[in-house]
């Protein structure tokens, strides 16, 4: 079967002011037998993880891919080295945050495959405060 890729970017388009930043840090890519993935039932999961695309950055979006299986490690790296650094560029009077839960651990939705936990959205509204003070 073909998988036919599209974009639907209600937050941002063309027409939107600079004034605008857009940052995703998501799940992406396929997901292979031998990960590990469970549906809720425990039956085993492979195919497309959701979102499945958001790879691109242009403009005022910025998509922070972490692959199909990911942990505190590398999502605290991305941070770091990708969304802090353009934020910190950006100079936003105001942040909002829209932390996905269904990236927590015990969350079903995400096959077993992403793994954060309360200490990680602990540690990135730190340092988004962080940020959002300077």
């Amino acid at each position: 079967a073909t998988f036919k890729q599209w974009s639907y970017k209600p937050w941002r388009d063309e027409s939107d002011s600079d004034n605008v930043l857009f940052i995703s840090t998501h799940a992406a890519g396929d997901v292979k037998e031998g990960m590990g993935a469970k549906y809720a039932s425990g039956s085993q999961y492979t195919g497309m993880f959701y979102p499945g695309t958001g790879a691109e950055s242009s403009g005022g979006v910025l998509n922070i891919p972490l692959g199909p299986r990911f942990g505190s490690k590398e999502f605290r790296v991305a941070v770091e080295t990708h969304m802090l650094p353009r934020l910190d560029r950006f100079k936003p009077d105001i942040i909002i945050i829209s932390a996905g839960f269904d990236a927590h651990k015990q969350d079903a939705m995400n096959y077993g495959l992403v793994e954060l936990g309360e200490g990680d959205y602990f540690w990135v509204t730190d340092r988004l405060r962080s940020i959002a003070e300077k």
